[in-house]
C-alpha cells in the first residue's frame, strides 16, 4: 500500500480529498501506485507538496515528495445565492433593500475572483402577482460579474 498526504502543514493535509470509490491510500499494482481522483478543493494554497509513503519493508527510502505546487481556481461550475433579497422586506415599486448577491464558484467551491467579464441574468421564477422587474435600460435584468460576484 502507498498513502499520500499534503506535506505543507497539518491543516492543509485535511484538505486532500479523493473522488468516491478512490482514496488517499492505494494498492501497488505492477509496480505502480495510481491515485486516480485525488484533489485539493481549496484554491490559493501555495507551496503545497505531497508526501507518498509505503508500508513495504524497503531497503531504501519508504517515502518521497512531489515538487512544490499552488492550487488554482478551476473552471466555472455553478451559481450560488450568497445574499437573498428575502432576508429583508421587499416592497413593490422600490429597489430591494438588501440586493441579491450571487457568486460563481468552481467545483471546489472557490469563487472565480478573476471573472470580470460575465453577466448574470435575473428573472422572476414564480410570479403569482404578475409583477415585472425594473429597470430594463442599460444592463437592466443583467448584472455584471465583478471578481466572481454579481
Amino acid at each position: 500500500l502507498v498513502a499520500t498526504a499534503n506535506d505543507d502543514d497539518a491543516t492543509a493535509a485535511t484538505l486532500l480529498h479523493a473522488e468516491e470509490g478512490t482514496g488517499d491510500t492505494v494498492s501497488i499494482e505492477n509496480g505502480l501506485a495510481v491515485f486516480d481522483g485525488l484533489f485539493i478543493a481549496k484554491a490559493g494554497l501555495e507551496r503545497n507538496k505531497l508526501r507518498f509513503t509505503t508500508s513495504l519493508p524497503l531497503d531504501g527510502a519508504i517515502s518521497c515528495e512531489s515538487i512544490v505546487f499552488t492550487v488554482g481556481v478551476g473552471p466555472p461550475h455553478e451559481l450560488v445565492v450568497v445574499t437573498d433579497a428575502s432576508s429583508a422586506t421587499v416592497t413593490g415599486g422600490r429597489a430591494f433593500s438588501v440586493p441579491p448577491r450571487i457568486e460563481i464558484i468552481d467545483a471546489g467551491e472557490n469563487v472565480l475572483v478573476y471573472d470580470y467579464s460575465s453577466f448574470i441574468k435575473v428573472e422572476i421564477y414564480n410570479n403569482p402577482s404578475k409583477g415585472t422587474l425594473s429597470p430594463k435600460q442599460h444592463h437592466g435584468t443583467f448584472a455584471p460579474v465583478v471578481g466572481g460576484v454579481a
